[in-house]
C-alpha cells in the first residue's frame, strides 16, 4: 500500500507531458525538439476557438443554444490557458491568431461557416472574413480566402504541460509517477483504489481520469474513440519561409493545420485512423511533407540526398473523439469518487482547459460551487459525463466490438 500524498499524478510517459509510453499523447512534441538558440520553444499546438467539426454539424447535434455554450466555454478556456502560459513563461506562447482557410472552389461554403459562427453570438463578434490572403504572412496562394480568429494562439504544449505539472505538484505537495500506467480504478463509497501495471495499489479520496487517447478502463468503453495524429517539421524554399506565422487550418475535411516555426513549416494532421491498429507514420507524415513542399517549395540549398522523408523530424500521437464532438467531464454516478475528463484534446486544448477547470468544483473542492459559465455548461448534457446512459453505452460498445472484429479479420 502506498502512502497517499495530497496530489499523485500518474503519467505513462517517460517524461512529464509525454504520456502513453511509446505511444505519444497529443501534447508530445518532436523528439528532436529542443530550446531554440534565441531561447524560444517550438509552438506546435494550436489554441483555437472552434468546434471539432463544422458549425452546422455541431448545431445538428446540440442545437444553437448548445453551440453558443460550447463557444463560450472555448473562449473561457482559451483565456485561461493563455493566462497560465504567460505565468509559466511567455516564450512558450505565440499570439498571432489563426486562419480557417480554403481553396477558391470552397469559398461559398467557408463564407456560410463564417455567417453561422457570427450568428452564434458575442464569442464570434471579432471574427473577420478575409477575401484576399495575399497580405497574410505565411499564407499559401492555394488558399486565397479565410476566416480570421484574432484571439487564437499557438503553444508548445509539451513544455506547457511540464511546467504546469511541476508548479501544481509543488503547490500541492504531490508526486508524479512516470514510465507506468493505470490498469484499473475501483470506485467504492469509502476510497478509490488505483491499480498500476506493476500490481501496486494506490489509494485516494478522489481520482481524475484524464486521457485523450486509449481507454483502458471499462467505464470509458464505447465513449471515446482513439485516433492517430501526425506531426512533421519541414524545411521549405527560403523565398517562401518566414520565422513565425499565425496558425492555418483547412476547411472541408482536410485535417491539416500548420504554421511557420523558426523558418520551417510545422504541419500536423489527423486521419481518423483507428488507434486500435498500428500507426502509418511513414505514409501519413510523408504525405504532409510532400504537401508542405507543394505549397511552399523545396529548400534549394539542401542536397537532394537530405530531402528524403526519413530525414525530416516527424512523429505520431494519439487523440480521441467522442460520439457527439463534445468533451465529457464529471462523474458517471452522483456518489462516485472518480471524475472523468476525456475527449477534449482536439482544437488546441482550449475546451480541455475549460473542462479541467470544472473538476475541483465537481468533486466538492473550492466549496463545490460553479461560477456562471460553469453552471451554464453542465446542466445541459453538452459536457456532462452522464450524457450517455448505460443502454446507449452498451449499444456503442457492441458496435465497436463488431468493428474491432471486422478489423482483426482484415489482412
Amino acid at each position: 500500500m502506498t502512502e497517499r500524498p495530497q496530489i499523485l499524478v500518474v503519467d505513462a510517459g517517460p517524461a512529464p507531458g509525454e504520456g502513453c509510453g511509446t505511444r505519444k499523447s497529443g501534447t508530445a512534441t518532436l523528439k528532436t525538439k529542443d530550446k531554440h538558440h534565441d531561447g524560444s520553444f517550438s509552438r506546435i499546438k494550436m489554441m483555437t476557438q472552434i468546434f471539432t467539426c463544422s458549425s452546422a454539424e455541431f448545431v445538428k447535434h446540440h442545437g444553437e443554444a448548445g453551440a453558443r455554450r460550447y463557444l463560450k466555454a472555448t473562449k473561457a478556456g482559451l483565456e485561461l490557458q493563455k493566462g497560465l502560459a504567460k505565468e509559466l513563461g511567455g516564450e512558450i506562447l505565440s499570439e498571432m491568431g489563426s486562419y480557417y482557410v480554403c481553396p477558391a472552389s470552397q469559398r461559398e461554403e467557408l463564407k456560410a461557416e463564417y455567417d453561422l459562427l457570427r450568428s452564434l453570438g458575442e464569442c464570434c463578434d471579432d471574427l473577420e472574413f478575409v477575401e484576399n490572403m495575399d497580405h497574410v504572412d505565411g499564407a499559401s496562394k492555394d488558399f486565397p480566402c479565410g476566416i480570421y480568429f484574432p484571439r487564437d494562439a499557438v503553444i508548445d504544449s509539451s513544455e506547457y504541460a511540464k511546467r504546469l505539472l511541476k508548479r501544481s505538484l509543488a503547490s500541492g505537495q504531490g508526486v508524479a509517477l512516470y514510465n507506468t500506467r493505470v490498469v484499473g480504478v475501483d470506485d467504492s463509497p469509502d476510497v478509490c483504489t488505483v491499480t498500476l501495471h506493476s500490481g501496486e495499489s494506490v489509494y485516494a479520496n478522489h481520482v481524475v481520469v484524464a486521457t485523450g487517447a486509449m481507454d483502458p478502463l471499462p467505464q470509458l468503453h464505447g465513449l471515446i474513440v482513439p485516433c492517430y495524429s501526425y506531426l512533421a517539421h519541414v524545411p521549405v524554399s527560403p523565398d517562401k519561409a518566414i520565422q513565425q506565422s499565425a496558425n492555418f487550418f483547412t476547411w472541408g475535411g482536410s485535417a491539416h493545420d500548420w504554421c511557420f516555426d523558426q523558418g520551417k513549416v510545422r504541419v500536423s494532421g489527423e486521419d481518423h485512423f483507428s488507434a486500435y491498429k498500428d500507426p502509418h507514420m511513414a505514409e501519413r507524415c510523408g504525405r504532409m511533407i510532400d504537401w508542405a513542399w507543394e505549397k511552399y517549395g523545396r529548400p534549394s540549398s539542401t542536397p537532394v540526398t537530405e530531402l528524403t522523408h526519413d530525414r525530416i523530424p516527424q512523429q505520431y500521437g494519439i487523440y480521441s473523439e467522442t460520439p457527439d464532438h463534445a468533451p465529457l467531464v464529471g462523474t458517471r454516478r452522483d456518489e462516485s469518487r472518480v471524475c472523468f475528463l476525456v475527449g477534449c484534446n482536439a482544437s488546441g486544448q482550449t475546451i480541455l482547459s475549460f473542462a479541467a477547470s470544472l473538476v475541483p468544483n465537481l468533486l466538492g473542492y473550492r466549496g463545490g460551487k460553479l461560477d456562471e459559465s460553469q453552471r451554464d455548461a453542465l446542466p445541459n448534457p453538452l459536457f456532462n459525463a452522464k450524457t450517455f446512459h448505460p443502454s446507449t453505452e452498451r449499444a456503442i460498445d457492441e458496435r465497436r466490438a463488431s468493428t474491432l472484429h471486422r478489423e482483426l479479420l482484415e489482412p
